[in-house]
C-alpha cells in the first residue's frame, strides 16, 4: 500500500527545500511540490513518518504542518490504470 504524507511549508521556497531533503530520507518513493505544500509518496505512512521527520530535522528543515493518509479508491485506480473510473462510464452511453 503506497500512502502520502503531505508537508506544510511556509512559502515555495521552503516547500521545495522540504522535498529535496525528503528525497534523501531511505524509503521515500517521491516528493513533489504544489505551491507551499509538499506531497511525499511513502510504502508505510505511520512506519515512515517518524524517519522522514528524523530527516527534515537532520537537515534543519522543520514542515508548518504534517498530515499522513491513504490514497482514495480514485487515486489507487488512476495510478494503476492511467484513467478515472468514470472515463469509460461516458464512451458507453
Amino acid at each position: 500500500m503506497v500512502d502520502w504524507i503531505s508537508l506544510g511549508a511556509d512559502d515555495a521556497g521552503h516547500a521545495g527545500q522540504l522535498a529535496a531533503a525528503a528525497r534523501e530520507v531511505v524509503g521515500v518513493r517521491e516528493a513533489r511540490t504544489d505551491g507551499a505544500t509538499v506531497r511525499v509518496r511513502v510504502r508505510h505512512a505511520p512506519g515512515m513518518l517518524p524517519l522522514l521527520l528524523y530527516g527534515l530535522d537532520a537537515a534543519g528543515l522543520r514542515p508548518r504542518s504534517v498530515d499522513a493518509r491513504r490514497p482514495t479508491f480514485d487515486e489507487l485506480f488512476v495510478a494503476l490504470t492511467g484513467h478515472h473510473v468514470r472515463d469509460g462510464a461516458a464512451d458507453d452511453q
